[in-house]
């Protein structure tokens, strides 16, 4: 009896619908993977066009299903696909982020735990629990002065200000974040704070489990390695320092540090390993609620959750005697994190999680068949060497496979990628899949009393490990090893280069036809580029301390502002690695010049000025250049930079200006009117506004003086944006550059 495609699919859904009889023949093998592919598609369009497009999009669909010659299976199934997902992202954009942007401009009493605190800057995320207007569950922005600034988990009630988010937080909508919230009072008693109260949902059963877990770790490695362990086996990376996770980010290797297919993978094999007297079936069944409440303990980011889906996909797979496709579970775990909040496809987990898996899944197989495996009848040494040279090129296959598709993504979040990440994860992930087990066995134990020591001499051992990934991910995040791709042209350009490597791994084209494709765009695109965007003036605004940094660059050369000495560590890492031709500190502390001096000796800068009372000349081994109101400094004949009053700075580009707050207390500029651009955070480059001045403050300030919700504006955030102009005043090859 021929089956139906129903049947055939609930039969090997591992393979999709194959073809057979029945009413429809199916040619297509990856069912769930299409779907998947079509509802990102459809979710983008609908999100990032008006909104009138999706319905009318929807209605499109649904009437080619019409036409005769489209009624072809996967064509009927992907325009179902789309026209689903294109409601479902509509209906939550009219349905739910539009009541929440109508409640702009209102006050409200708002309660909630702190979710997440900012890495610099004072917005800190808040899950509303109780409200007068705001839906109980929701997320704000909300600003907290430093003097009352909360921690994680603590609850929060405040009086507070809504408004929208800005043009440029659109990222902050994958985090469930669609709102900003000011107190209306400033000063310690604005905000009211409880301590440690806050519950994350939905794992709120499992929380003082996780908390008690967390003690133990920390109670026997209360050092960095602890706290590193703590975000590898538990997720909690708030003991990690900052400069680590850079150090980890800048080598390659942080996903070691974010829970993801890798931590849920080793656990489900080791529980798999321990249940292996029960039989194969009754093994994967009591691994399934392991699976699922690991994901509850850790939270349901998009990178755990797209790991759980595929190995719950497996683990059923095993129950039914069945392989699992890796595309098809790929695809099942975005419909199920796309269906949930379509915003999502948005977040940097899931972005890149998804898109290092694709690259494992499809491109490790062929990159692994060039690897010479050892045969069954050579002579014991030969095997051991081949066996371990195909086992070292099968961990390279695997980091290549998932750093290609990946690279593009990993260069827009962090600015560029290291050259060593292959040699560095080689490194990292057989220390990292130590330490994790390691870790959680011994934390398990410690919580034993007869097991107390040998969990702590596990603890020790996974710290020792975690340690060693430290000194690892110190070594290969030196400035040499790290390529900078800070514009949107060398961002396509990486983009470009890695479509080409994806088509000739997939194609098996000849690694010299491979390599000469490669040197020939890259040749081509420098050729184009470069000359276009050596005249092309960048300004970056970043944040520094309470306020922010500029740093000023065109070709080779570079100019930095500094609104407060205050911000100087941060200026420094956003200067690391360039020359600099001058640097301007706002006000500060003498007790700020070694800081200073370091960022002078770090840079090579030939001048150093000042607008603060404070005499820096004892703190600094160098001559500091005062600057006073009503001066005017020339910076390369182009480009001038003035204090036309106190608090305030304005650099003029071209024909446009920044107006640069360096004093929370000074009030608004005569300029500072509603409709001008505020500065932001958290875009690529995007063109100077042309005739307007774009105001440059730190979140304190705009709290107090709080412009026009209307006008555009964005707070100061943890990102940085760059502003670029046209190669002359008065045309533009590619204005976007």
């Amino acid at each position: 009896m021929k089956r139906t495609g129903l049947q055939a699919l609930l039969r090997r859904p591992a393979e999709g619908i194959r073809p057979g009889g029945g009413l429809y023949r199916w040619p297509a093998r990856r069912v769930l993977w299409a779907v998947g592919a079509t509802a990102a598609v459809s979710i983008a369009a609908a999100l990032l066009l008006p909104l009138w497009v999706a319905p009318v999009a929807a209605l499109g669909l649904v009437l080619s299903l019409l036409i005769p010659g489209l009624r072809r299976p996967m064509w009927v199934l992907c325009s179902l696909a789309a026209v689903l997902f294109l409601l479902v992202a509509a209906g939550h954009r009219y349905g739910r982020v539009r009541p929440l942007e109508a409640l702009a401009g209102q006050t409200d009493t708002v309660t909630g735990w702190v979710a997440a605190v900012p890495a610099s800057g004072s917005m800190y995320t808040l899950q509303v629990t109780q409200a007068d207007r705001v839906p109980a569950g929701s997320r704000l922005l909300l600003y907290c002065p430093d003097e009352c600034a909360p921690s994680l988990q603590d609850t929060v009630t405040a009086r507070v200000r809504l408004d929208t988010l800005y043009d440029s937080q659109f990222y902050r909508r994958s985090q469930g974040i669609h709102l900003c919230a000011f107190p209306t009072e400033y000063g310690e008693d604005a905000l009211c704070i409880t301590r440690g109260s806050g519950v994350p949902a939905p794992s709120r059963c499992l929380w003082p489990l996780k908390q008690r877990l967390t003690g133990t770790l920390r109670g026997v490695l209360p050092g960095e390695e602890g706290a590193l362990l703590a975000a590898l086996c538990l997720g909690d990376r708030s003991g990690v320092t900052r400069e680590t996770l850079d150090a980890f980010a800048r080598s390659g290797i942080s996903h070691i540090l974010v829970v993801s297919g890798l931590h849920l993978s080793l656990i489900a094999g080791a529980v798999l390993a321990l249940l292996r007297f029960c039989g194969r079936r009754s093994a994967a069944l009591l691994t399934v609620p392991v699976v699922v409440l690991f994901m509850l303990f850790i939270g349901g980011t998009p990178s755990v959750v797209r790991a759980g889906v595929m190995c719950l996909v497996w683990l059923t797979g095993r129950l039914l005697r069945q392989r699992a496709d890796a595309l098809n579970s790929l695809g099942l775990a975005a419909l199920c994190l796309l269906l949930y909040d379509p915003y999502t496809l948005f977040s940097a987990g899931f972005q890149l999680s998804f898109a290092a898996t694709v690259g494992v899944v499809t491109l490790t197989p062929r990159l692994y068949r060039a690897a010479d495996h050892p045969a069954q009848e050579e002579k014991w040494p030969v095997r051991v060497w081949r066996g371990l040279r195909a086992y070292l090129w099968g961990g390279a296959a695997v980091c290549i496979a998932a750093t290609i598709p990946a690279l593009p993504f990993v260069c827009y979040y962090y600015g560029g990628f290291p050259l060593t990440t292959v040699l560095t994860n080689l490194l990292a992930i057989p220390a990292g899949t130590g330490a994790l087990l390691a870790g959680w066995l011994g934390v398990l134990l410690a919580d034993v009393p007869l097991l107390y020591p040998i969990g702590r001499g596990l603890l020790l051992v996974a710290g020792c490990l975690a340690r060693y990934l430290a000194r690892v991910a110190g070594l290969c995040s030196s400035e040499g090893a790290f390529v900078r791709v800070d514009t949107l042209w060398s961002l396509l350009l990486v983009a470009g280069l890695c479509v080409l490597l994806v088509y000739g791994i997939l194609r098996r084209v000849s690694a010299r036809r491979l390599l000469a494709g490669v040197l020939a765009l890259s040749v081509l695109a420098v050729g184009v580029g470069l000359p276009l965007t050596l005249g092309v003036p960048r300004l970056t605004v970043s944040p520094a301390g309470d306020g922010a940094s500029i740093l000023l660059r065109q070709g080779g050369r570079a100019v930095l502002l500094v609104t407060h000495s205050d911000g100087l560590s941060d200026a420094i890492y956003t200067a690391e690695g360039l020359d600099l031709d001058l640097v301007f500190v706002g006000a500060g502390d003498p007790a700020d010049g070694g800081t200073l001096a370091h960022l002078v000796r770090e840079t090579g800068a030939a001048h150093v000025y000042t607008t603060a009372a404070a005499d820096w000349a004892a703190g600094v081994p160098f001559t500091v250049h005062r600057f006073y109101p009503g001066d005017r400094l020339s910076v390369w004949g182009r480009y001038s930079l003035s204090v036309p009053a106190d608090g305030w700075w304005r650099l003029e580009v071209g024909d446009a200006a920044l107006l640069i707050c360096t004093d929370p207390a000074a009030p608004p500029p005569e300029e500072a009117v509603p409709g001008m651009v505020v500065y932001a955070g958290g875009l690529p480059d995007r063109p100077l506004p042309t005739g307007q001045s774009v105001l440059v403050c730190g979140e304190q300030w705009l709290a107090a003086h709080h412009p026009d919700p209307a006008a555009r504006m964005a707070v100061l955030t943890d990102k940085s944006v760059t502003f670029t102009t046209r190669p002359t005043g008065e045309w533009s090859v590619l204005p976007w550059l």
